[in-house]
Order: structure tokens, then sequence, then C-alpha cells
């Protein structure tokens, strides 16, 4: 649809490229123009080549370079395959996610009015050649849009999938371990028993002939128990008196009785009261003399 003619349409001053925007402020047309002109830029925030694994984070900035309100804008980002996609935020609108495809319904997009959308995701596998640019669109039915902006491209470097160098392995020659001697057919050496003298026998030692000592008997001398008076019986048979041997006595002194002198008694019946009484005291005499011999000797 053509613009009234009252309004003067200003064409764009440079196509968007994916440099963050400079600060420099869109070119305004005078007061009383209303046409709307969001326009796109989209930016690679993750620096250096990236790998099998790395994660990547996108910015897209949209904005409305008209003098009038942009009507029904949505931003649509198709992520490659080789990409999965992971998280997105938007500063304003619906956010829709479906596979690879990043949808953001932004509505109404005042004048100088700025949404900033955030995409991340993850290097699933290598890029094909010829696949590692990413575009990002905008669009609005005002009819005053300038397309020459809506749109946004990136390159991602990807590191390029370099297949892994074979290495032959290396030949290492056996060791040889050199035999040892082979053995011989000589017969053992036959090694003499070593011969071990006898011990020396025993010493006899000769008994001691020594002759024995002479030890004195010793006299005991003997007890001497009275004579126990026997009753007399009348009808006792006479006892004949035992001869007593006699032995030497020392010079000057009669030969006495051996120590066990027996005494003799007259027959039972013979001899008088008196008469046994003269028999006691002379036993008594007789033994008190002996006493006294003995203690001399």
């Amino acid at each position: 649809t053509p613009p009234p003619a009252a309004t003067t349409r200003v064409p764009p001053t440079a196509a968007p490229t994916s440099a963050p925007p400079t600060g420099v402020p869109p070119t305004r047309v005078p007061p009383g123009n209303d046409f709307a002109d969001p326009a796109m830029t989209k930016r690679l925030d993750t620096p250096g080549i990236v790998q099998v694994g790395d994660t990547v984070v996108f910015s897209l900035r949209v904005v409305n370079l008209g003098m009038g309100s942009a009507d029904n804008v949505v931003v649509v980002d198709s992520l490659p395959a080789w990409l999965a996609l992971q998280t997105a935020t938007a500063s304003r609108g619906t956010i829709n996610l479906n596979g690879n495809t990043v949808t953001v319904n932004l509505g109404t997009l005042a004048v100088d009015e700025v949404v900033i959308i955030t995409i991340t995701a993850r290097v699933a596998q290598t890029a094909p050649p010829g696949s590692n640019r990413n575009t990002a669109l905008v669009t609005t039915t005002s009819p005053t849009n300038d397309p020459a902006n809506d749109a946004s491209t990136v390159v991602i470097p990807v590191a390029a999938d370099v297949p892994p160098t074979a290495i032959p392995p290396t030949a290492i020659p056996p060791t040889r371990v050199p035999p040892t001697s082979a053995p011989t057919n000589a017969p053992p050496t036959a090694i003499p028993p070593t011969r071990v003298p006898p011990t020396s026998a025993p010493t006899r030692i000769p008994p001691t002939s020594a002759p024995p000592t002479a030890v004195p008997p010793t006299r005991v001398p003997p007890t001497r128990v009275p004579a126990t008076a026997t009753p007399r019986s009348r009808t006792s048979t006479p006892v004949p008196p035992t001869a007593v041997p006699t032995r030497r006595a020392p010079p000057g002194l009669p030969d006495l009785p051996d120590d066990n002198i027996p005494i003799v008694l007259p027959p039972t019946g013979v001899a008088s009261t008196w008469g046994g009484y003269g028999v006691v005291a002379a036993m008594l005499l007789v033994g008190g003399w002996l006493f006294r011999h003995h203690r001399r000797s």
C-alpha cells in the first residue's frame, strides 16, 4: 500500500549486521509521520571456535525505528540441526519452542521500544560445510515496515572434525635370550664321605683303696634292774646254781664275776624271813661295790 501523500519515507541508512548496535540513534522523520519499522540485530556471545559439546549463546535485539507503533510483531529463529536448543528467554513477549525453532510473539512494539531475546544451545555434532550460519527474522503487519532490516545472520565458528591419525603399531623385535649351557654327560664326582673320629673312651678311675677308719666301740654301761622278790611256794623245786664265768681283775683286786651276775636264791621254804632279809642286804652291798668299781674303771 503506498504511503499517504503527506508522508515522506526515509530509507534505512545501512543494512543490519551481526555486529552489536553502535548506539547511533535511528533517523527520525518530522512529527506527524506515523509509519512503523521494527528492526532485528543478532549476535553470537560465545567467543572463539566452538567444538562438539560446547554451549553457544545468541542475543537478539528488536527495536522499532519508525514514528508509529508496529503491530503484531513476531520474532522467529530456527537453529541449524547440528545445534541442540536448550533455553530461550525474552525481556517481553510470549515464547514458543518447537524443536530447534524459537518463536517470540511481541504484539505491539512502540516507537523506540527495545526487546532482548537470549537463546542458548549446545553443539551436538560437527557442522557440515556451509551450514555454520544462523539467521533470525522479525515480522509485523504494519504496512510501513521496511523489510531490509528485518533479518540478521551470524556465523558460528565450529572446529572441523579432524579424524584421528592412525599410528601404526611399532614392531618390537623379540628379545633373544641365550640358552644356558647344555648339560654334560659326565659322571657325577664321587665325594668321599667324611670320617668322623670316634670320641675318646671314658677314663676309668680306679676305686680309692683307703683303709677303713677304725672307730672304737662305745661302751654303754649296763642298766641295773633291781631284782623283784618272788613269793616262795611251798612246792617249788630247788634250782641248782649256774656257773658264772669270771674275769680277771686288775692287780691287787680279787677276780669278779661278769656284769650279768645271776642272783641265786635259796630254795623257797628253806630260809626263814630273816634269811630273806639277809639275802636282800647282801645284794645291795654287792651292787654298790660293783657300781663303785665300774666308776673307777
